[in-house]
């Protein structure tokens, strides 16, 4: 297997009292090619949690993660989303 460069998304959400407010960033990941003649699967994991602010304001953390993979490491594939998934939201909810 080959290595290629993937993307992870985190998007935060503010609202506050009648205003909106959006970050995003995206962080570069490893992640596997496979040759033409094996059969290819995707699998997506996101996770995301609202914080109530108090006082009408909130704060929404997103993250999405899409892995390529074979169709054999389907149920792998998912587990390795949902980790990366899980620790990225732990950074950004520990706050």
């Amino acid at each position: 297997m080959n290595g290629k460069q993937g993307k992870i998304e985190i998007t935060t959400q503010y609202r506050e009292s009648g205003s909106e407010r959006q970050e995003s960033e995206e962080h570069t990941i490893s992640v596997h090619t496979y040759p033409s003649e094996v059969a290819l699967a995707q699998v997506s994991a996101t996770g995301s949690q609202t914080t109530n602010l108090g006082n009408y304001n909130s704060r929404r953390i997103a993250v999405s993660v899409t892995l390529p993979c074979a169709v054999e490491e389907i149920d792998s594939a998912f587990e390795r989303a949902f980790e990366i998934v899980n620790q990225q939201m732990s950074r950004r909810t520990q706050s």
